[in-house]
This record gives structure tokens, C-alpha cells and sequence, in this order.
């Protein structure tokens, strides 16, 4: 994780460095879908949660270092609102049933990524890089099936590490709408590489090879604004 903070430490500096080369400002929203990775099991009844996306939203500004027509470094900042179903099979005296929870992050996320772009009128971009999220806050509903009983906890974010990252992936269009203004549709995907849960260190070894791990597609999209 230390080599990827600092990856995005020194693209931001170099971007803040040459503002010359930053030429333009965009404004995105759209919908997104989180879910996890995980090899976490009940240790008790070796049973292993599987999770669903539900459709939430992100929202942010970004912009562009360029180094030529084809080659640059874009830079976003978002908020970014996920929802995750996670489905618990387990035991509770002699009822077997499946505990679901709904968990929903709020996060700020920052993307870096190296683009290529190609075409005139039309462009199109091939993005790779990577990205940090910081965790705002988090909140659960859980549902046992069992019994129909529901309850919602106001603060779950202490089950989760503040810091996550790990690489992005993207690929973008764009249109011009004259001199100064162009829209802009996206696709990309943050693929966690750090383990988030705090939850594991309770049931194993801090080195345990237990993990839960992010991924989030992102469908955004935007109005460019030209600086130069």
C-alpha cells in the first residue's frame, strides 16, 4: 500500500508542478457497483459469505497533466457512496437459515491514471493506474431470515480499515461541444489490493492470510471544460 500512496503522492506534485500542461477541468456523475473479495469463513461452521452489488452512485472533478496529444495523467476526486448485500449462512440453536447484511460506505476516492488517447472528433482513451480510498463512514441493515427480525446499526466503520487502494482500470469517449466544452462517458474499475476488514484480527492471527477486498465499477459521466 506504501508504494501506491506515494505513486499518487508524486503524479499529484508533477501535475501541480507544470499547471501549463493541465488543460482542461471535468465535472462527472453516475451510478456505480461495489462488492468484495473475501476468503472469510465462520470458524465455527466454516461457512463463507457471498456478496451482491446494488446500485449506488459516485460524483467528483477531475483533470488532465498532458505530455502530448496522445499521452497523460488524469487525476480524480470523488465521493463515492457504495452498497453491498453480503449473505451469511448460519446456525443459531436449533434454526438454520441465512443472515443478510446490507452495508453501504461513503468514501473519497482518488484515481490517478496514465491515459492513451487516440481519434479527433471523437476521442477514445485506454487508462491504467491505480487508486486510494479514504472511508468516510459506514452503516448496516441486517436481516435474518429465519425470523424476519430487522435491525439497523448507525456506525459499522470501525469493522473496516479507513484506508484502502489498490489499481484502476478505465476506459473513456469523448465529444467535443465546441471550442471550450466537451462531454465525456467513462468506465472503470478500482480492484482493492488491501485487506479492509479489522474484523479477522478477533477470530485469527494479524498474519492471518484471511482477507476482504474491494472492487468498484464506475459509470460516469461528465462535461469537460477546456482551460487552454
Amino acid at each position: 500500500m506504501g508504494k501506491i500512496v506515494f505513486l499518487h503522492v508524486f503524479c499529484l506534485f508533477t501535475m501541480s508542478s507544470s499547471w501549463a500542461q493541465i488543460k482542461d477541468i471535468e465535472f462527472m456523475l453516475g451510478p456505480n457497483m461495489g462488492t468484495l473479495r473475501s476468503n472469510l469463513t465462520d470458524p465455527v461452521f466454516e461457512t463463507k459469505a457471498n456478496y451482491y452489488s446494488i446500485i449506488d452512485f459516485s460524483l467528483g472533478v477531475g483533470s488532465s497533466y498532458y505530455f502530448n496529444e496522445k499521452f497523460s495523467l488524469g487525476a480524480q476526486l470523488l465521493y463515492q457512496s457504495t452498497t453491498i448485500r453480503g449473505n451469511f449462512p448460519f446456525e443459531y440453536g436449533s434454526s438454520i437459515g441465512n443472515l443478510d447484511l446490507t452495508t453501504s460506505f461513503d468514501h473519497i476516492s482518488l484515481p490517478v491514471r496514465a491515459r492513451y488517447t487516440v481519434g479527433e472528433k471523437v476521442k477514445f482513451s485506454g487508462e491504467l493506474g491505480g487508486f486510494i480510498n479514504c472511508l468516510l463512514n459506514s452503516t448496516v441493515n441486517d436481516y435474518f431470515m429465519y425470523n424476519s427480525i430487522t435491525t439497523t446499526f448507525a456506525e459499522a466503520s470501525e469493522k473496516y480499515t479507513r484506508f484502502d487502494a489498490g489499481l484502476s482500470l478505465g476506459f473513456s469517449s469523448q465529444v467535443a461541444l465546441g471550442e471550450k466544452l466537451s462531454v465525456k462517458l467513462s468506465l472503470s474499475d478500482n480492484y482493492g489490493l488491501v485487506n479492509i476488514s479489522t474484523l479477522q484480527f478477533y477470530q485469527f492471527p494479524i498474519h492471518s492470510s484471511k482477507y476482504l477486498k474491494s472492487n468498484t465499477l464506475n459509470l460516469l459521466a461528465g462535461i469537460v471544460y477546456s482551460l487552454h
